[in-house]
């Protein structure tokens, strides 16, 4: 495991939709058995719930089970990070691939750096991404000593040695151009059988120093406006404003109390 400890491990391994390593009480099976936990993770990322609509339009489950407990999700999301972090110390410049959602990558595009923790392959794109709606093909080189989990590398019995994934860390510098797209690549589809919209190079360059960060109390309030939100949007209605206004408040601070513990 190297720098990383148990606790970093299991959370990558977490994200990454491999539960086997779990065998605790039944009362926790809910949160810990879910294959799909990124999906709420990087949710947790984004400001508003755009992030959310756009998933749960493509018939995706977010679970409001993580809601339960903000300290155990805030755990998982630390070590996650810190394993992130001490992964990428000693690698050299790397090169991934992204299909990303036209939505998320303008919000990226505007604050010029990463936002949620984002995967990358190494193996290059696919042919088709029918569980996204709007697609933008990105090019990363990330620079060496840049913040990144190498999963072949840092995790025993990767699930998913095929994919080749290299996951950058939230919060990192970007040099954003725009390329042409490739006849090929205009054969990639998304969620609606349409080609990519758009393609960029982009540049993942190393942290630069945070202004000091003091972050609001995460209330039990705010998070039950999230499981609310969650579980409205999964019955394809709309939430209401005040858990709206709640819940993007509790987020706001809940990546702060994040940037504290990781950061700091």
């Amino acid at each position: 495991m190297g720098l990383l400890t148990e606790q970093m491990v299991n959370a990558l391994r977490f994200y990454t939709g491999d539960v086997s390593w779990w065998h605790g009480e039944d009362k926790e099976a809910a949160f810990w058995r879910d294959k799909k936990a990124y999906l709420v993770i990087n949710a947790l990322f984004f400001e508003g719930i755009e992030n959310e609509l756009a998933r749960a339009g493509e018939k995706k489950f977010l679970n409001p089970v993580f809601f339960e407990n903000t300290e155990r999700l805030l755990d998982v999301c630390e070590n996650l990070i810190k394993a992130i972090w001490a992964g990428g110390k000693d690698e050299p410049l790397q090169y991934g691939y992204r299909v990303e959602r036209m939505s998320s990558f303008e919000k990226i595009k505007q604050l010029g750096h990463t936002i949620s923790p984002t995967s990358t392959s190494k193996t290059g794109f696919l042919s088709n991404y029918r569980d996204k709606k709007g697609l933008v093909l990105l090019d990363f080189t990330i620079d060496q000593g840049v913040p990144r989990a190498d999963m072949g590398k840092l995790l025993p019995n990767y699930s998913k040695a095929e994919e080749k994934e290299i996951l950058i860390a939230p919060w990192l510098p970007l040099e954003i151009r725009r390329r042409s797209l490739t006849e090929e690549e205009l054969t990639i589809s998304d969620y609606d059988g349409q080609p990519p919209g758009m393609a960029y190079q982009i540049t993942v360059k190393q942290p630069e120093r945070m202004n000091d960060v003091r972050p609001r109390p995460l209330d039990q309030a705010g998070a039950e406006a999230g499981r609310r939100v969650l579980e409205t949007i999964l019955k394809q209605e709309m939430p209401k404003q005040e858990d709206v206004r709640a819940y993007s408040l509790w987020k706001e601070s809940f990546r702060d109390h994040l940037k504290v513990r990781c950061l700091n």
